[in-house]
């Protein structure tokens, strides 16, 4: 969980001064579809942080579980990367997208604690 504060707190910093005059939203995941994606993508890093596969096996089976993460959700790689893209230009959207993301993780992580 403190990893995905620090990339949250990062983000932010880095992007902070961007600013978009005009929004271009096509082919962009909306931001429940991105949040979606986002909680997918952090659950398939955990699982391979939680293997003992290094360098190229781990990064195959990291792209399995991505790959099948994008399946399940219907959206392509290049669809989250442009979106994501996207995002990361607009601030304040996409730290109320993390926000959901953070919550979600840690409510996912207390529910384990119980069952």
């Amino acid at each position: 969980m403190k990893q995905v504060f620090l990339l949250i707190a990062s983000l932010v910093l880095i992007f902070s001064c961007n600013k978009s005059e005009k929004i271009n939203r096509d082919g962009i995941l909306t931001p429940d579809q991105m949040t979606n994606a986002l909680i997918h993508i952090h659950l398939c890093e955990g699982k391979v942080s939680h293997t003992f596969f290094t360098g190229d096996s781990a990064k195959l089976y990291y792209l399995n579980l991505e790959n099948a993460a994008f399946k399940k959700l219907c959206i392509t790689k290049a669809q989250y990367e442009k979106s994501y893209a996207f995002y990361s230009n607009q601030v304040e959207e996409f730290d109320d997208i993390y926000t959901r993301v953070v919550d979600s993780l840690s409510l996912r992580e207390q529910l384990k604690k119980y069952y």
